[in-house]
C-alpha cells in the first residue's frame, strides 16, 4: 500500500513479514557463522596415504596450536596430475617436478641406499664389488607400477 512517498505493508504483509521474520534472522544468523569459518582460513595438502599418515598427520596438531586461525584439510591421494584441482592449496609429492600446470619446489634430495637380498652374495656370480651389478637383473621403477604388480602377485600366492 502506498501512503504519499512511503510505502506499507498491507495486513497480509505484515503478518507475512511476522511470520518470516525469525527465519531470516535465522539465515543471517547462519551466513555470518559460515563468513566467519571462512576469514578463519584453510589449506588443503594432497599427499601420498602414507606419507600423510606417516609424517603429516604426527606433525599436524603442533602446527595447529602454532597456527590456530589455519585449517589444515589433507587430501589423501596417489599423484595423478588431473587430480590436482582447485581446492588444493599445496600437494607433496616425490618426482622431478616437471609437472605442467605447477610450480613445484624441491623440498628434499633423495640418497639412494643400494640394497639387495643376501642371495646375490652366494651362487656363480656373487656380488663381490659394485661392478658385478652387471651380472643381476636390477629394478627401477619410478611409477611404481612393476612394484604394485610384484606385491599383489605375492598377495595371490599366500
Amino acid at each position: 500500500m502506498r501512503r504519499n512517498r512511503s510505502l506499507l505493508l498491507t495486513e497480509e504483509g505484515q503478518s507475512y513479514y511476522l511470520d518470516l521474520k525469525d527465519i531470516f534472522r535465522s539465515i543471517q544468523d547462519a551466513t555470518e557463522r559460515l563468513l566467519a569459518k571462512g576469514a578463519k582460513g584453510a589449506l588443503t595438502v594432497a599427499l601420498p596415504p602414507s606419507f600423510a599418515i606417516q609424517w603429516l598427520v604426527p606433525r599436524i596438531s603442533r602446527f595447529g596450536q602454532q597456527n590456530p586461525d589455519i585449517d589444515v584439510r589433507i587430501k589423501a591421494v596417489d599423484f595423478d596430475e588431473g587430480f590436482l584441482s582447485d581446492d588444493v592449496d599445496v600437494a607433496i609429492y616425490y618426482g622431478k617436478g616437471k609437472w605442467s600446470g605447477v610450480v613445484a619446489d624441491k623440498l628434499h634430495t633423495e640418497y639412494l641406499t643400494p640394497m639387495c637380498s643376501p642371495l646375490l652374495f652366494q651362487g656363480n656370480k656373487p656380488l663381490m664389488q659394485l661392478a658385478d651389478l652387471r651380472h643381476h637383473v636390477l629394478l627401477h621403477d619410478s611409477s611404481r607400477e612393476v612394484w604394485k604388480a610384484g606385491l599383489n602377485s605375492l598377495m595371490c600366492l599366500g
